[in-house]
């Protein structure tokens, strides 16, 4: 995001404005670090199945994602963590001379160097430096593997709401285009899900629909409503 960050030493507590980046932190092992985190994180199974601890934690963001700052300054962090759409409100943070960073990762060296610079912040780079290998590894294994493949499906991935979805200027694009698929949303570009009409997802007839594991809605709501039964997906 352009920003100098300067912390006297790795930070002990972290408040987590995003999924990602508390999801990182995770893998990290950084995960008793965290002190406040994202909204809904009650939905996230990876919490309940690797970190439970977490879901006792306050809720510093608001329902539509941007940060309760008075909330994650009243937690005393040494390091507030925000996504690029809650960006403008690092101002406020610095402000209050709370250390600040700022993380986009809507590509996958984006997403490696949110991972290195989340290493640093919290005195995990072995770590931080053995997941990016790891990852590497198995994007370089499927993209072999998918390299040859002459069927390219369309691919539609639903989003918290099942009209919702991820555009190409998602992360979610890298990884529907390295596994062969065609992202049916990809004339959408914005870095955010972004919600679509139903004549919009008739007209795309995706030959793939998949739903992310914190949807609002069960794979057999989509499958018993009558206004998706005529998508090819369906027949699946």
């Amino acid at each position: 995001a352009g920003r100098e960050v300067v912390l006297p030493e790795s930070a002990g507590r972290v408040v987590s404005g995003a999924y990602l980046s508390t999801s990182v932190l995770l893998a990290l092992g950084a995960e008793e670090r965290v002190v406040g985190l994202e909204n809904q994180a009650d939905t996230r199974m990876l919490y309940q199945m690797a970190a439970p601890a977490l879901l006792d934690l306050p809720a510093v963001s608001a329902a539509d994602g941007t940060m309760d700052v008075e909330a994650a300054a009243a937690l005393e962090p040494d390091l507030v963590i925000l996504s690029a759409q809650q960006a403008a409100q690092a101002e406020a943070f610095d402000a209050l001379e709370i250390p600040c960073i700022v993380l986009a990762p809507e590509t996958l060296d984006d997403f490696w160097a949110a991972v290195t610079l989340l290493g640093a912040a919290t005195g995990t780079e072995e770590r931080a430096a053995a997941l990016v290998q790891y990852q590497r590894g198995i994007m370089e294994s499927v993209t072999t593997r998918c390299a040859e493949t002459e069927e390219r499906p369309s691919v539609y991935l639903a989003g918290p709401e099942f009209l919702s979805t991820a555009g190409s200027g998602m992360y979610q694009n890298v990884l529907i285009e390295l596994c062969g698929g065609v992202n049916a949303a990809a004339e959408y570009t914005d870095a955010a899900w972004t919600e679509i009409s139903l004549g919009e997802l008739v007209s795309w007839d995706p030959d793939r629909i998949y739903m992310v594991s914190y949807a609002g809605y069960t794979r057999d709501d989509i499958m018993n409503d009558e206004r998706f039964s005529a998508l090819s997906a369906m027949e699946h």
